[in-house]
């Protein structure tokens, strides 16, 4: 699984000021799932293609941990409030 937290790519750094924005932004980040069971598979229906700006995007980072579980088999306790994305 490759993610991350947050997103500020886009505005990481300013090229008028030449100072380093480290602040969160309220851009998506992908989800990368890699492995041999996951090869040509999208979660979303009908999606294809490498180009994630034409995707809604869908989850929270609460999702993570139940994903990681369903792929280890492991069933999600009652106490986690985000859903499996696969």
């Amino acid at each position: 699984l490759i993610t991350a937290d947050h997103g500020n790519v886009e505005n990481l750094y300013d090229l008028q000021t030449g100072e380093i924005n480290k602040e969160h932004s309220n851009a998506p980040v992908p989800l990368f799932i890699i492995g041999k069971d996951y090869a040509g598979k999208s979660v979303l229906a009908g999606t294809t293609g490498t180009d994630l700006s034409h995707v809604t995007p869908v989850g929270v980072l609460a999702d993570i941990s139940p994903t990681v579980l369903k792929i280890m088999g492991i069933k999600k306790p009652p106490e986690m409030t985000g859903s499996s994305l696969i």
